[in-house]
């Protein structure tokens, strides 16, 4: 009776705030060619892959986030097999026992390693991103007609099956947090209707006509990452970024700075000074409104005076403003024109420094043959055969080509030849400090490692203080009581013998 009483005493009502993934079962699609060779000259090395980012003030200590919503300080123990959490809580002597059918989010106490391996001499430090969403750093080995070897600090070599990877993009240096998650309400400030904007569940959610924003110091090359889902359409939201004031409302002729303006089909720049507003160009986004959310990048160069917009991983458009640059502040703000059915969400936001490779050109949808991007901005498709000695060798229709890492911007792999992993009932999400994500099925967690399986990789023992946060139960309809956006996509799955499989 003293323990449940202790456990009243220490639970809050903190919704977990888990955005479900966009993961099918194995989703097979099919293949893709010769001539001369031709050598681009090298240029110098990049910097390191890796950069050690301060975890967030006040995020030192972990936090449980159960399935009824309330939530408990302190820091995890172990995971075992059986599916029983161990959670070490200040007010009690003993580790405190729960069933992980009940927990749905784990925010991991502690920092990042204060430093981690440098890239290796002739490997290419990448970015690999996935088909089911995953985003992993590391440093590319070689690839060839199977399988891409990365060199990881957290899991060792990973070798990744070639058909679940969607793109490698090269690190270009390390790249400072700025900002990670929504966190308080109070670090905010709203204009228009004072409670067009709520917190829910970790996200911020619009439920009326006003601004919400905070000035974070946007730094002089800038990415600004974050999620938004609707209930209604069309998506009406407006991203103001440089501004003075934090709360400013579209239009109102408070300060300066640039609106990047979802409205409808299409995405568009807008650029304030006083009250008057210029429209600097707009893009049709039709193709990435069906499904109801979007993955929105947005890459600022106030030296270059250019302002780029990525969705769902995709480079959509880049702007310039022509004139000089009108920016004159640091804060980040977004408004929203809702008129309370849209049920607008913003959620996993994350802004960092940003190293300043910009993409302008959109990558298209990738098919039947590879795509590789130069850093000038030229193309090649064709088939990359392999990965190896510090270089991309392509057979391309027009000649073999083996160009150095330093030249390649981004590799697209063909459409037609992706899968899937497959979904399993004990998945977690697991995000990393410095940004990205795996999915693996979750065998247990220690003092150090995380042990599980995914169809990416195989058995892996992945180190604990890579990762800042767990997400569990990610295919679970009923993720709690909020449920208003993310609900319906995903079907229930059938019972099956797991500790991890709700009841």
């Amino acid at each position: 009776m003293r323990i449940w009483l202790l456990l009243l005493a220490m639970t809050a009502p903190v919704r977990a705030e888990l955005g479900l993934p966009d993961a099918t079962n194995v989703d097979p699609l099919p293949k893709a060619r010769a001539p001369r060779e031709i050598i681009t000259p090298a240029k110098p090395a990049r910097g390191p892959v890796y950069n050690s980012i301060p975890r967030p003030t006040g995020a030192a200590d972990g936090l449980l986030r159960f399935r009824n919503g309330d939530s408990l300080h302190g820091e995890l123990e172990t995971i075992d097999a059986t599916g029983q959490v161990e959670w070490r809580h200040a007010e009690a002597s003993d580790p405190l026992r729960f069933s992980i059918r009940n927990v749905m989010q784990i925010l991991l106490a502690g920092q990042p390693p204060a430093a981690a391996p440098a890239a290796r001499a002739g490997a290419m430090p990448a970015t690999v991103v996935l088909t089911n969403g995953d985003t992993l750093r590391g440093d590319i080995v070689s690839l060839d007609a199977k399988t891409l070897t990365l060199a990881t600090w957290f899991a060792g070599t990973l070798p990744i099956q070639r058909v679940m990877i969607r793109r490698i993009t090269p690190v270009l240096g390390g790249e400072a947090l700025v900002l990670d998650g929504i966190g308080s309400l109070a670090d905010w400030k709203r204009g228009g209707t004072p409670e067009a904007w709520q917190l829910r569940n970790a996200a911020l959610v619009a439920v009326g006509y006003g601004s919400i924003g905070r000035d974070i110091r946007l730094p002089e090359q800038s990415r600004i990452e974050f999620d938004v889902t609707w209930q209604q359409p069309p998506v009406l939201l407006q991203i103001g970024l440089y501004g003075q004031r934090p709360d400013a409302v579209l239009g109102d002729g408070e300060g300066s700075g640039y609106w990047v303006v979802l409205a409808g089909a299409t995405a568009q720049l807008q650029r304030g000074a006083g009250h008057q507003l210029t429209q600097l160009g707009q893009v049709d986004i039709r193709k990435f409104l069906r499904a109801g959310k979007l993955q929105v990048t947005l890459l600022a160069d106030k030296l270059t005076k250019t302002i780029a917009l990525r969705l769902n991983g995709e480079p959509v458009k880049a702007w310039t403003d022509p004139g000089a640059w009108s920016g004159t502040g640091g804060c980040l703000t977004f408004f929203s024109q809702s008129n309370g059915e849209q049920n607008m969400r913003i959620s996993n936001l994350r802004v960092r420094e940003w190293s300043g490779e910009m993409e302008v050109a959109a990558t298209p949808l990738p098919g039947k043959e590879d795509l590789v991007c130069l850093v000038n901005h030229d193309r090649v498709s064709g088939t990359v055969k392999t990965i190896e000695a510090g270089a991309v060798h392509v057979e391309s229709p027009v000649a073999a080509l083996t160009i150095p890492v330093e030249r390649v911007a981004e590799i697209v792999f063909a459409g037609e030849q992706h899968e899937r992993a497959r979904r399993m009932a004990a998945d977690v999400i697991a995000a990393f400090h410095d940004g990205g994500r795996v999915t693996v099925a979750m065998e247990s967690v220690d003092a150090k490692v995380l042990t599980g399986t995914s169809e990416n990789f195989g058995k892996v023992s992945l180190a604990r203080d890579a990762f800042r946060e767990l997400q569990l139960h990610i295919y679970d309809e009923n993720r709690g009581d909020d449920n208003d956006l993310d609900s319906g996509a995903i079907p229930q799955w059938p019972p099956a013998e797991s500790p991890f499989q709700p009841k």
